[in-house]
């Protein structure tokens, strides 16, 4: 006969394998950005700040951009792949990115946003998300005056703030130590 106990273990064993489904650990990267950060370092006073979370569970990027003192209105911002002190292309822009000298900014990115970069190994949003959390991108704000980006940061893991992996591991170890509990009270009162 298939009891509860039965029930309970073919549970347990299907939500620890749908734990193994999960691909990706949720996290967060920022950087302050600046005219002496951007490549070549330019004598712009504008500040800004960009933060850059993932989601596992539904594979998107939320960004978070606040800015200040740009000589002229936005032109442009995005997410380029390369290293510090390196300039790189475009593989995530920001799409409605205000023309303003100073502003707030908040999108989600996903894989319809993506412009691949085969030479520098994007070729999936997936190698997009992995070159974020590597370090191995930047955030920067362009403009008229300076067309090649007034401000820049190397987006970088937030150093010592662990994050919970998302995921149906997660979800699962939760829903296995209730179905455990229920069980136990359950034998228990019959």
């Amino acid at each position: 006969m298939f009891g509860w106990k039965n029930f309970a273990i073919v549970l347990v064993a299907l939500l620890v394998s749908f734990g193994a489904m999960s691909a990706r650990a949720n996290f967060v990267v920022s950087t302050p950005m600046t005219g002496p950060g951007e490549n070549p370092p330019n004598g712009s006073t504008a500040v800004g700040f960009t933060t850059v979370s993932y989601d596992s569970i539904l594979n998107q990027l939320t960004v978070n951009i606040t800015f200040s003192g740009l000589a002229t209105p936005a032109t442009a911002a995005h997410i380029h792949v390369g290293l510090p002190g390196t300039t790189g292309p475009v593989i995530l822009p920001y799409s409605g990115f205000p023309a303003a000298t100073s502003g707030t900014f908040t999108t989600t990115l996903t894989a319809a946003n993506l412009t691949p970069s085969p030479a520098n190994g994007i070729n999936t949003f997936a190698d997009a998300v992995n070159a974020i959390q590597a370090g191995n991108t930047y955030s920067n704000i362009h403009n008229a005056t300076f067309p090649g980006g007034e401000i820049r940061g190397q987006l970088l893991v937030a150093a010592g703030v662990p994050l919970p992996s998302a995921g149906w591991g997660g979800i699962g170890l939760f829903i296995a130590m209730v179905t455990t509990t229920l069980v136990r009270r359950w034998r228990a009162a019959y």
